[in-house]
C-alpha cells in the first residue's frame, strides 16, 4: 500500500513541478522589475483567469497577494474561480460533459460577486501584507538571480507538497472511499457543508474526488460547486507557508469556506 501511495505521490508531484517553476519564475521576474509594480486585476478579470483549468493559478495568486501587489478581493476571486486539471475528468462521461461549462460559469459568477463584495464592503476586515519582493515574502535573506531564486523556491515548495501529499494519501487510504461516501449526507441540503470542507484539502486529489463522487451520483451539482469553489489545490499550502499573519490566513480560509458552502446551499434550493 505504502509503495503505491509513494508512486502516486511522486507522479502527482512531478506533474505539478513545471507549473510551480513557471509560476515562481514569473513572480521573480515581476518582483525584479519594480518594488512598486501594480497589477490591475479586478475581480472580473481575476474570475476569467481562474476559469482556466490550471493548478498553478492559485499559487500565483497567493504569492502576488503576499507580495502586496494583488487586492484581497482579487485573491479570493481567483481562489474561488480557480479550476485545476483534475476537473477534466468530467469529460469521461456525458453527465460530466453537460455540466462542465455551467460549472465554470457558476464558479465565475460566485467568485466575482464575492470579490467585489470584499473589495467594496469587507476590505477593512482584512489587513493586506505590505508590498515586498517575492523573495522577501518567503524569507530570503540573500540576493539571487531570477533563475537561482526560482529554483530555490520551487525546491522548497516541492518538498513541502511531497510530504503533505504523501501524508494525505495515507490518510485517504486508511479511511477509505466507502467510509467517506457514507458521511456525505446524500440528498441533504447540508451536503455542501461537507463538500466545501473536502475542497479545502490542499491537493488536486480533492477536486478529483469531488468529480468522481458527482459522476457516481453520490453528490449533486450544488455540492460539486461548493466543493470546487473551496478547492484551490496547493494554494492553501502556499498561503500557510508565506509570512502572512496566521490570523489573516484564517480569515481568508474561513471566507473561502463560508462563501463556497453558502453558495452550494443556495444552489441546492433551486437545483
Amino acid at each position: 500500500m505504502i509503495i503505491d501511495i509513494l508512486k502516486d505521490t511522486i507522479l502527482d508531484s512531478i506533474h505539478i513541478l513545471p507549473f510551480i517553476f513557471l509560476a515562481f519564475f514569473l513572480l521573480e521576474w515581476i518582483s525584479h522589475q519594480s518594488k512598486k509594480i501594480h497589477i490591475s486585476l479586478n475581480p472580473f478579470l481575476a474570475g476569467l483567469l481562474g476559469c482556466i483549468p490550471q493548478c498553478a493559478i492559485p499559487v500565483l495568486a497567493v504569492n502576488l497577494y503576499s507580495g502586496g501587489i494583488l487586492s484581497i478581493g482579487s485573491l479570493l476571486t481567483l481562489l474561488i474561480s480557480s479550476t485545476d486539471e483534475s476537473t477534466l475528468i468530467l469529460f469521461k462521461a456525458p453527465k460530466g460533459q453537460q455540466v462542465f461549462i455551467p460549472l465554470l460559469l457558476t464558479k465565475f459568477i460566485i467568485s466575482v460577486i464575492a470579490g467585489y463584495l470584499v473589495n467594496f464592503f469587507l476590505k477593512d476586515k482584512f489587513t493586506p501584507p505590505k508590498q515586498t519582493t517575492i523573495c522577501e515574502c518567503h524569507g530570503c535573506h540573500h540576493s539571487h538571480g531570477i533563475f537561482l531564486a526560482t529554483l530555490r523556491h520551487t525546491a522548497e515548495l516541492f518538498s513541502y507538497l511531497f510530504i503533505c501529499s504523501f501524508g494525505l494519501g495515507l490518510l485517504l487510504e486508511s479511511v477509505g472511499i466507502d467510509t467517506l461516501t457514507h458521511i456525505l449526507l446524500g440528498g441533504s441540503i447540508l451536503q455542501p457543508l461537507l463538500t466545501a470542507f473536502i475542497g479545502l484539502i490542499p491537493n488536486c486529489a480533492a477536486s478529483l474526488l469531488l468529480c468522481e463522487l458527482y459522476l457516481d451520483s453520490l453528490i449533486g451539482f450544488s455540492s460539486l460547486v461548493a466543493g470546487l469553489c473551496s478547492a484551490c489545490g496547493v494554494g492553501i499550502l502556499v498561503l500557510l507557508k508565506t509570512k502572512i499573519n496566521k490570523k489573516e490566513v484564517s480569515k481568508i480560509i474561513s471566507f473561502l469556506y463560508l462563501t463556497s458552502a453558502l453558495s452550494g446551499i443556495i444552489l441546492s434550493i433551486f437545483f
